[in-house]
C-alpha cells in the first residue's frame, strides 16, 4: 500500500488502543501470566522481545 493510502485515523486508533497496556516511559508492564516489570525493566533479549511481542499482538487482536 503506498504511503498516501495509509488511513491515519486507523493507525492513530490502533496506537491509542495500546496505550492502556504500554509502559514506554513510566509505570509497569503487566503481562497475562501475572508477571510485572517496571517501565524500564525490559531488555533487548530474545525472551523479553518475545514477551513484549506476545503482549502487543494479543492486544491488537483483542
Amino acid at each position: 500500500m503506498p504511503a498516501e493510502d495509509v488511513d491515519c485515523d486507523h493507525v492513530r486508533n490502533a496506537i491509542m488502543g495500546l496505550m492502556p497496556i504500554t509502559a514506554w516511559t513510566s509505570g509497569m508492564w503487566r503481562f497475562p501470566d501475572g508477571e510485572q516489570r517496571r517501565w524500564n525493566g525490559l531488555q533487548n533479549t530474545p525472551n523479553d522481545i518475545r514477551l513484549l511481542t506476545d503482549l502487543l499482538v494479543r492486544a491488537g487482536r483483542g
